[in-house]
């Protein structure tokens, strides 16, 4: 196989194993995260209120420059007292897809 093919059949399959790992990570935050983050990241306002909870914004540089493993750490250890349940059932490809997936969501403006 001449270098230029094998070049472009691992750049393709590194592609399309990327979409599936963003799929993946996406279905998990609907399922998992979006109830209290909102569709986008931003968080909902009235849910994170009745709880006497600050508004976390997934998208905000706060939350963004946090490094992945501080990440994995706050969504699998997170204090029930915050009112975050615990999400420690993820294994560790579903915990990268989700972060990945984090990563995604376009920051604030």
């Amino acid at each position: 196989m001449k270098p230029i093919v094998a070049c472009i059949l691992i750049t393709s399959a590194s592609l399309l194993a990327a979409a599936d790992n963003h799929a993946s990570g996406q279905a998990i935050y609907a399922n998992s995260c979006r109830f209290c983050h909102g569709a986008e990241g931003q968080g909902n306002a009235g849910l994170f209120k009745a709880l006497g909870r600050p508004l976390v914004d997934l998208r905000s540089a706060q939350v963004q420059n946090l490094s992945d493993v501080r990440i994995e750490e706050h969504i699998k250890n997170s204090d029930p007292e915050k009112k975050m349940p615990r999400f420690d059932t993820l294994d560790a490809r579903q915990m990268a897809d989700l972060v990945g997936f984090l990563r995604s969501l376009k920051p604030k403006s």
